[in-house]
Formats: structure tokens, sequence, C-alpha cells
């Protein structure tokens, strides 16, 4: 009898100790985006229990589809008695609004730095001259010009000669 007795006991032990840390992982983590009121129930006709303020942290369930019971982030079980009350799903976010800024922040940079180097040309390219009147030549842009120039240097015996600017001033000089 005494050996079962600490048998059952150390079988409670390895149980015990085999448990810790191993809490089921439950509910969902939501911000709030503005001072929320949580309610006694799943309705807007329910009592209001407390307020949250503007990017709270809470951990959640669904109560039903429209209606989440909230808890405090380290609640460890999702035991009704554990809740702070019912909110709306529409006013708990999967994000922060301070991560939702800074998201839309890179977001405007990366653009910005994006739109900067695809207009960034070099002074080689862009040239449209082509087939264009004497007229025409003469009211078109600096750059226009010296591009469209450069194109048709690059084809002729200067190829290789011809890399910058300074190179075409050296190259009116000669002439």
């Amino acid at each position: 009898m005494k050996k079962i007795v600490i048998l059952v006991l150390v079988l409670l032990v390895i149980y015990y100790i085999g448990s810790i840390g191993n809490e089921k992982e439950w509910g969902e983590i939501r911000y709030t985006h503005s001072t929320t009121n949580v309610r006694e129930s799943n309705s807007t006709s329910s009592d209001i229990i407390t307020t949250l303020q503007s990017n709270k942290k809470v951990k959640t369930v669904t109560s039903n589809h429209d209606w989440w019971l909230v808890y405090e982030p380290n609640t460890k079980n999702s035991s009704k008695e554990n809740a702070i009350g019912y909110v709306h799903k529409s006013l708990l976010h999967a994000q922060s609004m301070l991560k939702q800024k800074v998201s839309a922040t890179n977001t405007k940079v990366k653009t910005a730095t994006k739109k900067t180097k695809t207009n960034t040309k070099k002074w080689f390219q862009g040239g449209n001259l082509y087939n264009v009147t004497i007229a025409q030549w003469k009211n078109a842009t600096y750059s226009n010009k010296l591009a469209t120039a450069s194109d048709w240097l690059a084809g002729t015996v200067w190829k290789g000669y011809l890399n910058t600017p300074d190179d075409f001033k050296k190259l009116k000089i000669q002439s």
C-alpha cells in the first residue's frame, strides 16, 4: 500500500512538472486605436464597465462574430471570469497605431526614394531630337540637345572617347 501511495505521488509530481511552462496558447493580441468602451455583455445596450485608452494592447477571444472578450495581455487562461469585458470587433486592430504610422512613413520614404532614382537621368540619356527641324532644335533644352548629340557621336569615330561633358568641351576646343 505504501508503495502505491508513493508511486501515485511520484506520478502526480511528474505530471505537474511536465505541465509547467506548457500552458496552451490562446487568444490573439489586438490594439485599440481610440478610447474604447468595455461592456458587461455583448451588446451596445449593456452597461459600460470601463474604458481602454488609445493604443491599449489586449488579448482577445471571440465571443460571437461581432463581439470579443478582452483580457489583459498576460492573462494565463481564457475563462470568462478573467476577462475585462466585451468590445466590438471593429474597435480592435491587429497592429498598434504606432506601428502603422511608422509603416506608413517608411512606405512614403521608399516611394519618394524610388521616384528620385527613376527620375534621375544621366547627361547622355533622354535625347529625342533625331528627326526635327532647325527651329525645333533651336527651341529644345540644352540637356536634350546634349543627349541627342551624344547619341550621334557615339555612333561615329569618337565612340569610346566621349564619356563626360568635359570630353565634349575638349572636342569643341579642338575644332
